[in-house]
């Protein structure tokens, strides 16, 4: 499903790129060590976000993220004959998880939804359940007060609005 082609994605764009912009010798791509940690990186991202148009972009920021982590610590840990193993994936992504994705609003809708997680299933799973447009929205309740940066999340769950949170934009 998702998870497969995002891996096969994230290798080949981690390869690419590394060859492209980081000058990977050709040995270390066929290796498989330049689109490791990338083939790692763009499922996770998909794992932890509802599948959209906006998580697309997120997802090839975390893969060039991945490259650059991966390629700092390689210049590092090359110093002491170590290798960087999955390093690079953990500290790539985890910025990715922790950002509060949910209080970016294009319009009145959260443009990306991370899925808590007692929710996580699959993405396939996440996009049934939370990618219709309707699951999640932001209303802005004071146009006509003085600020209107002030935003509140609400979740539509059976027929029934509730507020999921709401912050300052």
């Amino acid at each position: 499903g998702i998870l497969a082609i995002a891996c096969a994605v994230g290798s080949f764009m981690g390869a690419a790129l590394s060859l492209a912009f980081f000058k990977t010798e050709i040995a270390s791509i066929n290796l498989g060590l330049a689109g490791y940690n990338s083939a790692l990186t763009l499922p996770a991202i998909f794992f932890f976000l509802v599948p959209s148009l906006s998580s697309i972009p997120l997802g090839f920021l975390g893969v060039c993220v991945t490259l650059v982590v991966q390629s700092m610590l390689s210049s590092i840990f090359s110093s002491w004959s170590l290798p960087i193993m999955t390093l690079p994936f953990c500290l790539a992504t985890l910025p990715f998880l922790l950002v509060d994705t949910d209080a970016v609003c294009i319009g009145e809708k959260p443009s990306v939804n991370i899925i808590a997680l007692t929710d996580l299933t699959t993405p396939e799973e996440h996009f049934t359940r939370f990618g219709d447009s309707d699951k999640f929205y932001c209303m802005d309740p004071y146009k006509e007060a003085k600020s209107d940066h002030h935003k509140i999340f609400y979740e539509l769950n059976d027929g029934k609005v509730t507020e999921k949170f709401s912050c300052n934009s």
